[in-house]
């Protein structure tokens, strides 16, 4: 498992963090595993993987829309 010095870290957390959203996502402003005691789990979020963001939000299917 990749920790936070390790390379792929970013990129595991953001397969958490879409996994986390599942096929219906967890609804606008309530995704859970974006923040974690107010720390960002997917660093850089809101630039390099803002599809993980979306899709945990909006799900699986209303990300590509």
């Amino acid at each position: 498992m990749a920790t936070c010095g390790d390379h792929g870290y970013q990129l595991l957390q953001s397969l958490f963090t879409i996994a986390d959203g599942g096929v219906a996502g967890a609804g606008l402003g309530r995704g859970f595993l974006l923040y974690a005691n107010r720390q960002p789990v997917v660093p850089d979020l809101q630039t390099d993987f803002i599809f993980a963001a979306i899709a945990n939000e909006m799900g699986l299917i209303g990300a590509p829309a």
